[in-house]
């Protein structure tokens, strides 16, 4: 911040004023508030935390209405959806090393369009078979005498 100041000599000693324009700087930087914010919006930097906060919401959301559907398929009981916490757990455990040495060896555009691909894929399968399993709930029960669900 540069300041201006108005000097002259008195017998040799330098006087130093500050000038208005000081005050003048501060009170436009205020009133610049508002469209700093607005730059701020719109830049990179904020969308990349949007974008990150709403997928993170997004599957936070999935996995909360995935055990609910669980807890109604399985006739209110906790079962199958602590099967599915087990099985989503121990697959982050036993293939996090190996998608890593994945991630590590190829191009990230690719390893981001290939993960996005294969996680809507999955949703959209996941999200089908629930809806047919719902709506042919009674039918499944009879074929399968209940085993199926």
């Amino acid at each position: 911040m540069s300041q201006q100041t108005d000097t002259s000599q008195c017998g040799g000693i330098m006087v130093e004023f500050e000038s208005d324009d000081i005050t003048d700087s501060r009170t436009t930087k205020a009133r610049n508030i508002p469209g700093s914010a607005l730059i701020y919006l719109k830049g990179p930097k904020f969308l990349i935390y949007v974008s990150g906060a709403l997928s993170m919401w997004g599957d936070r959301m999935w996995h909360f209405a995935i055990s609910v559907f669980l807890i109604e398929l399985y006739g209110h009981n906790l079962l199958l959806t602590a099967v599915f916490g087990l099985v989503l757990a121990g697959s982050v455990l036993l293939l996090g090393a190996l998608i890593g040495d994945w991630v590590d060896r190829n191009p990230r555009n690719k390893v981001a369009h290939a993960s996005l691909f294969i996680q809507n894929t999955s949703v959209t399968v996941c999200s089908i078979v629930l809806m047919l399993v719902f709506s042919y709930k009674e039918r499944i029960e009879q074929i399968w005498d209940g085993w199926f669900t």
